[in-house]
């Protein structure tokens, strides 16, 4: 038979576990869908690079210095554009700012800018990575905190201890 202290202790332990999946659903989740948008946002940013990149490659294999094109003018309406010169072109490069560039810098530029971009990427996976790391350590896996493949109370376990130090392992 289980003394008071103990039924206490118990009560307490399985109140901290639902403090810590009520943190764990309202705090880390809402931070992992935030870092999984921003990561998302920055591939965009890849690949329209990209696509410049090749655009450009294009045009200088062409040899051709003009150009027609559909130009987006919002809301998916395009208008037939002819460009008489496309040696020099405005390349997007960050806060709403255009700078005017030739093939050559403008290639440059892209592969500084999707190598910074690529290494964002990989700050974005290290946080995606703890985040989930740390919802797993403190997520109950079959409903009642038992890890399983070991049926026993291990995932736990470190909470546990740190919420009952008087208990021994």
């Amino acid at each position: 038979m289980s003394s008071p202290d103990e039924a206490n202790a118990n009560a307490n332990v399985e109140e901290k576990i639902l403090q810590y999946e009520k943190f764990i659903s309202d705090v880390m989740r809402r931070d992992l869908e935030r870092v999984l948008e921003q990561r998302d946002s920055v591939y965009e940013k890849i690949s329209q690079y990209l696509q410049l990149k090749n655009t450009i490659q294009s045009l200088q294999d062409s040899g051709s210095q003009q150009l027609k094109t559909d130009v987006d003018l919002g809301c998916n309406f395009y208008v037939q554009a002819e460009v008489e010169d496309s040696s020099r072109i405005f390349v997007a490069v960050g806060y709403g700012f255009f700078v005017e560039m030739t093939h050559e810098e403008a290639l440059r530029f892209i592969d500084k800018k999707t190598n910074q971009l690529t290494a964002v990427c990989g700050s974005c996976r290290d946080c995606q990575t703890s985040q989930r790391a740390e919802e797993e350590k403190f997520t109950r896996r079959d409903g009642r905190g038992e890890d399983e493949t070991s049926g026993d109370r291990s995932v736990l376990e470190p909470v546990v201890q740190s919420l009952n130090p008087s208990s021994s392992p």
